[in-house]
């Protein structure tokens, strides 16, 4: 103790210069902290920086000015979409029994001239085939003339516009003949015999969508086919193809528009030149629907956000 009073000014020193050394070992640990801290920030930071470099499109302010360019023509596009969806409510229709019939009787005239006076992709006469007393689909008015009254008229009327559409495109692909030509029955619902569509591939919903469906059977080459599939694809009038069947002339359509399109394009050869199997005529079964928007949501506010 004589020794500590005696080196009071040294010991007083050393805790001095003990104190300022915890007291920056503290500061240096709460530092380094933060030290490591900013470097986890600043290797994330670089991080980011790396992935919008090699970006693609890279978010410069040229391809900032593109994306919002492309956002304004999507949005024409989605209004574009809704129109066309909306065509069928601009088909004039008739509420006249009387006048929907004659319309309907001029329509089955029209189209059997055309087919007898039909010329092929060649400039050639090709009258395309139909059975005796083909009425198109309204067999139902072929020999009598019943007419048809109340909220049937324009749904009957516009069946027609429809099956017109249809017809123009299938005898654009030059098939050999027509076998059938189906529609709902709109005068007998419940009829249980008359042609329905699979409810499980229709589009209607009650309220929102209403649908016409239509079925034709035609006979002819794949070309034929993919023709008529082209041209319903031009969307003219909101027509969706359901279902393809192809089969053989004289057995039962099987199978899928698929499998006449590989048919047609990976024939079996001799020596690569001579080819062993020949395209054969084929009959087609082509389910469709018509579809009309009644209500369709808008959605301009949630596509401006």
């Amino acid at each position: 103790m004589d020794f500590v009073k005696r080196n009071m000014v040294f010991f007083g020193g050393c805790t001095g210069l003990l104190l300022v050394a915890l007291f920056l070992a503290v500061l240096i640990y709460f530092e380094s902290g933060k030290l490591s801290k900013a470097k986890s920030q600043v290797s994330s930071a670089d991080g980011q920086i790396r992935d919008l470099m090699y970006a693609n499109p890279v978010p410069t302010s040229k391809n900032v000015k593109a994306a919002e360019a492309n956002f304004e023509e999507l949005k024409e596009r989605l209004v574009e979409i809704r129109e066309e969806l909306q065509k069928g409510a601009y088909l004039e229709t008739s509420n006249d029994g009387v006048t929907v019939i004659s319309s309907i009787l001029r329509y089955i005239s029209e189209y059997k001239k055309r087919l007898d006076k039909h010329i092929n992709a060649n400039s050639e006469p090709a009258p395309i085939k139909v059975p005796d007393q083909f009425a198109f689909g309204f067999e139902e008015y072929f020999g009598s003339m019943p007419i048809p009254e109340g909220e049937v008229v324009p749904r009957l009327d516009k069946q027609r516009q429809i099956l017109s559409y249809i017809l123009d495109q299938l005898i654009d692909a030059n098939p050999t003949s027509i076998q059938k030509v189906k529609r709902e029955d709109l005068e007998n619902p419940k009829n249980s015999k008359a042609f329905q569509i699979d409810t499980g591939i229709s589009a209607s919903v009650p309220g929102v969508i209403d649908t016409l469906a239509f079925q034709v059977v035609f006979t002819g080459y794949t070309p034929s086919l993919r023709r008529f599939l082209n041209n319903l694809a031009y969307f003219q009038l909101p027509v969706v193809v359901r279902s393809v069947e192809v089969g053989r002339i004289g057995s039962e359509a099987q199978g899928t528009a698929n499998k006449i399109f590989n048919a047609a394009t990976n024939e079996d050869t001799i020596d690569n030149k001579t080819p062993i199997i020949s395209e054969i005529e084929s009959i087609f079964i082509v389910t469709l629907e018509f579809i009309e928007v009644i209500a369709l949501p808008n959605t301009e506010g949630e596509v401006s956000k």
